[in-house]
């Protein structure tokens, strides 16, 4: 889309119509002289911020704001302010410095348009430095735009300041801008280093843009690799509603939208933070005290009673005023989950079957995740608080600015114990923005533990009405023995849904992958003959019509396994059922029920699953 076609290189309209007022009130004053007229054009001038714009954000506005007040109460007469995108030549060398993509001069005008809505509607946006194919510095672009207005409004002495951050002062070589150029410079501060005014070097300083102290294009840009799009949105205002337009961007700016989707997906972290992320984003502007619940321990086998702990230690905390934002369960590292197994003398198993439990048991869950943190070496609470503290305060820098962020260690009465949370050696009190909750798991253990708020230390109550069956004293002990024992009902009442498929019903995909685990368990394998295979695909291709609906079928595979996901439903449609790009269109129910039955091959096992299996 060529950016050129509908936006002026230098727009000047609205410049040109405020001079026009501005001299028609000096002829009113019986100041129609050329000497007059001179003086008044001297008090007139334009401003523009020069930068790359990749992308453009509501503070490049604000600054043009505080540019503007500064200026009027000197005495000068604001004419018109600009957003002025750079050449792509710079644009690309500053991005690759950075490690961004380098957006095109089209999308970032666009983008800059946007921005300016509702923020200072009389700002405009100039194209002419943009689409430049060879670098323009800051003297080059005033020129042109001094230019510009004396083709338009016939005259020389209005003056052109730019208004850049303190921080781009040397990058942008301001010191070039001087006075007998009728230019100027503007600065909005970002840092703490306050810049002296030199009015009579056309030098002024303007209030800072709170905002803006720590934010540039590239941090904007980490912030959006990151995940913090909630922050990203904010703080672009009305261009957020294109540059998250992925429809949009795919058609208008292919190249653009590629560069960022390869850019997003770049990034690898330890700790799942998609919930964290959603649930951020609905956290009120004047909600300052956030807060996430860490529960911690062998999880040997994960059972709806670690995920309950969660949603206690949650409420307890919302009762003190927090909000909070989201829970992780952090199964123990391989060798203290083996030693707590080798002392209980039960079989212990490995820590990628711990996680998969674990992720299984909270995938329909909006506020708990699980997260494995490869940098633990041990399971003190300590070290496993700032693991997660470590993952997500720099990338949720942005939304985070301005808010107190604990981290709190969520533990039965005996964890606290075991590892001394409670007492001071053990660095979880408010001092490092870090708490503990306890959480009774019954009647005898409520009111084992006081509370010390002061140091943020609480004690959740009691799970009795709100709980699952069997979720309230519910151990991995009694959980393991259910499950040896084949007791399915029991295990079905302790276990999350999909948790409990995978455990006593794994697909022989899943079997084959955590061989061990399952023998440690004491599963059995569960083998079903094939001419009793071929009733039951009979039975179930009867129960449905000739076809089925796409949302249909979702919501069959989701009711039986919830961790299915977006992903994995665009796979099976693009290769086990072989309708790549027929998303929409109905199933043969034959094809659905042969891809459920073949995913279990001969052995029979019906079950199917996700890795070239059914659920």
């Amino acid at each position: 889309m060529a950016a050129s076609a509908r936006t002026p290189a230098w727009p000047l309209e609205k410049v040109k119509k405020v001079y026009k007022s501005l001299v028609d009130e000096a002829t009113a004053r019986g100041s129609s002289n050329s000497s007059s007229r001179t003086q008044e054009d001297k008090q007139a001038c334009v401003i523009t911020v020069i930068g790359a714009l990749n992308p453009c954000f509501k503070c490049h506005v604000l600054m043009l704001k505080q540019a503007q007040a500064r200026l009027e109460a000197a005495g000068f007469v604001v004419l018109g302010s600009f957003l002025s995108p750079a050449d792509k030549t710079s644009v690309k060398e500053q991005a690759k410095a950075k490690g961004v993509p380098a957006l095109s001069p089209e999308l970032r005008i666009q983008l800059a348009e946007l921005a300016v809505r509702g923020v200072k509607d009389d700002c405009q946006v100039a194209s002419w430095q943009a689409l430049q194919t060879n670098k323009v510095s800051v003297i080059q672009a005033l020129e042109s735009l001094q230019d510009a207005i004396k083709k338009e409004l016939d005259t020389v002495n209005i003056r052109c300041f730019v208004v850049s951050g303190s921080g781009s002062q040397k990058r942008l070589n301001l010191k070039l801008v001087s006075p007998d150029r009728i230019m100027g410079v503007v600065l909005v501060p970002q840092g703490e280093d306050v810049d002296l005014e030199a009015p009579a070097k056309m030098k002024f300083v303007a209030d800072p843009v709170p905002e803006m102290k720590s934010l540039s294009c590239s941090t904007l840009m980490n912030s959006l690799r990151s995940g913090d799009t909630g922050y990203v949105e904010k703080m672009m205002g009305k261009a957020q509603e294109l540059f998250f337009d992925n429809v949009k961007l795919q058609r208008d700016f292919k190249v653009d939208y590629e560069a960022i989707q390869r850019f997003y997906k770049a990034t690898s972290t330890d700790v799942p933070a998609e919930k964290f992320r959603q649930r951020l984003r609905s956290v009120p502007d004047d909600h300052v005290q956030l807060a996430v619940i860490v529960v911690e321990g062998a999880v040997n086998v994960a059972h709806r009673g670690h995920v309950r702990m969660c949603w206690q230690a949650r409420r307890r905390l919302e009762t003190a005023g927090f909000y909070v934002v989201a829970a992780w369960i952090v199964p123990s590292i391989a060798q203290a989950a083996e030693a707590e197994a080798a002392t209980k003398k039960t079989p212990a198993t490995s820590l990628g079957f711990r996680r998969r439990v674990a992720e299984l048991s909270v995938c329909d869950d909006d506020f708990v995740d699980v997260a494995c943190p490869p940098s633990l070496s041990s399971n003190k609470p300590f070290e496993v608080l700032k693991s997660i503290e470590d993952d997500i305060k720099p990338r949720f820098n942005g939304s985070l600015q301005g808010r107190t962020f604990k981290v709190f260690y969520a533990c039965g009465v005996d964890a606290a114990t075991a590892h001394r949370a409670l007492k001071k050696d053990a660095n979880l009190d408010t001092d490092r923005l870090r708490g503990v909750v306890v959480v009774p798991r019954n009647d005898d253990e409520v009111g084992v533990t006081m509370e010390d708020t002061k140091r943020d230390q609480y004690v959740a109550e009691e799970d009795e009405n709100d709980a699952s069956p069997n979720a309230a004293g519910l151990s991995s002990t009694q959980l393991r023995a259910y499950i040896a024992s084949g007791n399915v009902t029991a295990v079905s009442r302790a276990m999350a849904a999909a948790a409990a498929r995978f455990v006593m019903a794994p697909t022989l995909q899943e079997r084959k992958k955590y061989e061990a685990d399952f023998a440690a368990l004491g599963v059995q394998e569960i083998l079903v003959a094939i001419d009793s295979v071929n009733i039951l695909k009979g039975k179930l291709k009867s129960s449905f019509p000739t076809v089925i609906k796409p949302d249909e079928m979702k919501n069959i595979l989701v009711s039986l396994d919830p961790s299915w996901t977006s992903q994995e439903f665009d796979s099976l449609f693009d290769s086990a059922l072989k309708r790549k790009g027929k998303t929409d269109e109905p199933v043969s129910v034959d094809d659905f029920v042969d891809w459920i039955f073949s995913a279990g091959g001969a052995s029979g096992n019906a079950a199917g699953g996700k890795e070239a299996e059914c659920f």
